[in-house]
């Protein structure tokens, strides 16, 4: 792994994968995709730097971004991180004064809103906040010229040229914040974990260099977990660094469409009862089925359920279950795979740490890949407090999370109870 920033790892890919699809969204479920290279997400990247930094935001200022997913989050997060601007992002659904609360004490200088709801809630605590000096929004209909920036102005701002930039872009050290993500609040007031371009960049380099999983340019990543986690951020920043193309959720309503029809993803990152939820679907589909229909698929089941065990136990297959396991797959395991998740999904990542013990049963879809996700959580502070439990700097700590890929293998197959629950 380099010794390196976010943005220098983004130019990096931009470099190898320029003409590749580097974000795609659609404004509704009626319209289509548009979509972004990384050549020209780059260029908007430092446009939209320049604008900031005319705006007077500096290196180790905080901008804060209240929006839910889209393409522009990743421009301003990359912008930022090309100035080695601090990222703090609340989650949309919270209450004004919790929101507040985030951006007093990480004393932002400037708030980028998506829409007029939470324009709103900005304005019940913007008279509280007042080191935050610049809020600007994603609806160009909500400016009003220095009380409320437009966002697409930043990007025809005059100020340095690319090659400034560049300077201002290799004085960033990766050890510098990155990004603070507050705790929910549950056992006082909310804490910013501290997390360096260091921090962040270990998982996804890991799951390159290492080949945690092959994933690379014609990969599609969807983003539905809000970015505000370090979850799916993490998810973003791995489809960055292998030069995936990552496309945007409209939300939990059209999920389904996006994975089985719209988008039909080849990598994602999922809570558990999303596919707990499919899998209930899917068996009770199952169970309206006529008899020797019924019995045909149960069959394809069991055979992907003990093909998918054995790989996972790294035991040899059998030639008679490998003959089974090509009969069933292409006869019934291949048509559940295309109508349930969309028939190109490889690897669907889910955090067991997060897996109640009494939700036994996943989706398996084979191979069975492991890598880990750097929380930094031991790196917390408030910021009025000015303190931090271990110097607030490289303290990631190492969770497991299960990634089941798949293209060939078992599915909608029982995971083995361990017998500790997950």
């Amino acid at each position: 792994m380099s010794n390196r920033t976010l943005y220098r790892m983004f130019q990096e890919t931009a470099a190898r994968c320029g003409s590749s699809p580097a974000f795609g969204t659609r404004p509704s479920r009626n319209s289509g995709y548009t979509y972004l290279t990384y050549n020209e997400t780059a260029q908007k990247v430092k446009d939209l730097a320049r604008g900031l930094d005319a705006l007077g935001l500096k290196r180790g200022d905080t901008l804060a971004l209240l929006s839910e997913n889209r393409t522009e989050w990743a421009l301003v997060d990359l912008a930022s991180h090309l100035l080695g601007l601090v990222i703090v992002a609340p989650y949309t659904t919270l209450p004004a004064v919790q929101a507040g609360f985030i951006i007093r004490d990480s004393e932002a200088r400037a708030i980028i809103v998506a829409d007029k709801k939470l324009l709103a809630k900005v304005g019940e605590f913007r008279a509280e906040t007042p080191k935050l000096e610049y809020v600007i929004t994603l609806d160009s209909t909500l400016t009003n010229g220095q009380e409320v920036i437009d966002f697409a102005s930043l990007f025809q701002a005059a100020g340095r040229s690319d090659a400034e930039l560049d300077t201002l872009a290799s004085a960033v050290s990766p050890d510098d914040i990155a990004t603070l993500i507050y705790t929910s609040g549950t056992t006082g007031e909310p804490k910013g974990a501290m997390l360096t371009h260091l921090n962040l960049l270990q998982t996804p380099d890991a799951v390159v260099e290492h080949r945690i999983a092959d994933v690379g340019v014609g990969d599609v990543f969807l983003s539905f977990l809000p970015l505000s986690h370090i979850t799916e951020r993490m998810g973003y920043y791995i489809a960055l660094r292998a030069g995936a193309c990552t496309t945007y959720s409209l939300g939990l309503s059209a999920l389904t469409e996006e994975i089985q029809t719209a988008v039909r993803p080849t990598l994602m990152l999922c809570v558990p009862r999303l596919w707990e939820n499919i899998y209930s679907k899917a068996h009770e589909g199952l169970a309206k089925q006529e008899p020797s229909k019924r019995k045909k698929i149960e069959w394809g089941l069991k055979v992907g359920t003990a093909y998918s065990e054995k790989l996972r136990m790294g035991k040899p297959i059998g030639l008679l279950l490998r003959l089974q396991h090509a009969l069933a797959d292409k006869l019934i395991l291949s048509k559940i795979r295309e109508k349930t998740t969309g028939g190109r999904l490889r690897y669907c990542v889910i955090f067991l740490r997060y897996w109640h013990r009494t939700l036994r049963r996943v989706w398996t879809f084979g191979d069975k890949h492991y890598c880990h996700q750097s929380t930094g959580e031991g790196a917390r502070r408030n910021r009025r407090d000015a303190t931090s439990e271990s110097g607030g700097k490289n303290c990631g700590r190492w969770r497991d999370f299960d990634a089941r890929a798949g293209a060939h293998e078992g599915l909608l197959s029982p995971r083995r109870d361990n017998g500790g629950g997950y």
